[in-house]
């Protein structure tokens, strides 16, 4: 068995609260995360452990799909979902903790290659993983220090 694993941190000059508010809404997810195509619950109701959801991706000029559930979910402190299609199976988590200029938000990847070219391509596939976590939160750190603070007209 072949795990990519990787881990980024970042922090974000907003309240933990509003940093949380942003990552866990799913139509907000298209704005910072740079393949999302959408990402959607498809389980009614409040979000949970269990919860399932659903992610569209373009990667490579090629759009994928791929199911998934929440793994971890304590607001303003943890989120965690894994998703899979026949390809891979990906694990993510996002931890926030607050700091004295804001939120450092930790995020977690690992990937499973189910398939032998998967498998083939493991090492491109961590190298290319690390790039785009760190510009996904990057892009975030933009958006989300860019925004009026919450309350403000």
């Amino acid at each position: 068995m072949i795990m990519i694993r990787k881990e980024c941190s970042i922090e974000i000059a907003r309240p933990v609260h509003e940093v949380f508010a942003f990552v866990d809404d799913p139509a907000k997810a298209q704005e910072w995360l740079g393949l999302c195509v959408s990402l959607s619950q498809v389980t009614p109701g409040p979000k949970q452990v269990g919860t399932r959801m659903h992610y569209v991706y373009r990667q490579g000029g090629k759009t994928g799909e791929m199911d998934g559930e929440v793994t971890a979910y304590v607001a303003d402190q943890l989120l965690g979902m894994k998703f899979q299609d026949k390809l891979f199976e990906a694990g993510l988590e996002y931890g926030f903790v607050a700091s004295p200029t804001g939120t450092v938000m930790k995020q977690s990847w690992e990937v499973e290659p189910k398939g032998f070219t998967a498998r083939l391509m493991a090492p491109m596939i961590a190298a290319a993983a690390e790039k785009q976590i760190r510009q996904d939160m990057e892009r975030l750190k933009t958006l989300l220090e860019g925004r009026r603070p919450t309350g403000s007209i």
